[in-house]
């Protein structure tokens, strides 16, 4: 069935869960990841044309948050752009995509080492109650894996204020689209599966959160590292057949 206006204005909304995200993004960053969404699965190929007057009638806007969000596509390398010509969809890569995955490892586990050293017992706490909130959803047999995402999107919001380091997050944030690409791939991922991540998933949050509570930068870098890693392993499965291969570099 086809998405109504109203349904595709509210990009927040999970698949068919009703899941906030906690994370608020403009009108603009909003088209953004549903067009993001749209490549992802196939919807809109390699060359395709996007119009801002369709764009603008679809979402029900005017034309200048669509221009902003082509802007932020362009940005992220989803879409190319030429003055005064409509910005075409650009191919997107499996390889190129892991590239972004093996940066996300590396300022994560920056991330995580600076959190073992300058957590404060706030920090620690907070962690913790949101490291439990998701070990207790992922007993949840019947929870809302939707949920479950965001919620790991939430402590890793935690990690990030944790580690007092806004430069590194600024890059992370940069690299990875300001949420774009996370929202996009757990859409994607979303669309692929209706299970919780398997044990190994939880394992490595439990034991990042361990290294930082005993000030452990060793292997809460090394925790971190393993999550990305993870985490790459479910989304490099969901865009199997939704994303092109490439030449340029060996397959994950």
């Amino acid at each position: 069935m086809t998405p109504s206006v109203l349904q595709e204005k509210s990009i927040l909304s999970i698949g068919s869960s009703t899941t906030t995200d906690p994370t608020f993004l403009s009108i603009s960053e909003q088209i953004a990841v549903q067009l993001a969404k749209d490549i992802l699965s196939g919807k809109l190929a390699e060359n395709d044309k996007l119009s801002e007057q369709k764009l603008a009638e679809r979402f029900d806007t005017s034309r200048g948050p669509i221009r902003d969000g082509i802007k932020i596509l362009e940005q992220n390398g989803f879409v190319r752009s030429k003055p005064r010509l409509s910005a075409r969809v650009n191919s997107i890569t499996r390889h190129e995509i892991q590239q972004l995955f093996d940066v996300r490892a590396q300022i994560l586990g920056l991330l995580a080492r600076y959190a073992a050293r300058n957590a404060t017992p706030d920090d620690l706490m907070a962690l913790r109650k949101n490291v439990e909130h998701l070990q207790q959803m992922r007993l949840e047999t019947s929870g809302d894996v939707g949920a479950f995402f965001v919620q790991s999107h939430m402590c890793w919001s935690l990690l990030h204020k944790t580690a007092k380091a806004r430069r590194i997050s600024a890059i992370g944030s940069y690299v990875m689209g300001s949420a774009i690409w996370q929202l996009a791939f757990r859409d994607s991922l979303l669309q692929k599966t209706d299970d919780y991540p398997d044990d190994k998933f939880l394992h490595n949050w439990c034991e990042l959160l361990t290294a930082i509570e005993n000030g452990d930068e060793d292997k809460a870098e090394e925790s971190a590292r393993a999550l990305v890693g993870v985490t790459w392993g479910m989304i490099k499965d969901s865009l199997t057949y939704r994303v092109v291969s490439s030449n340029s570099g060996p397959a994950p």
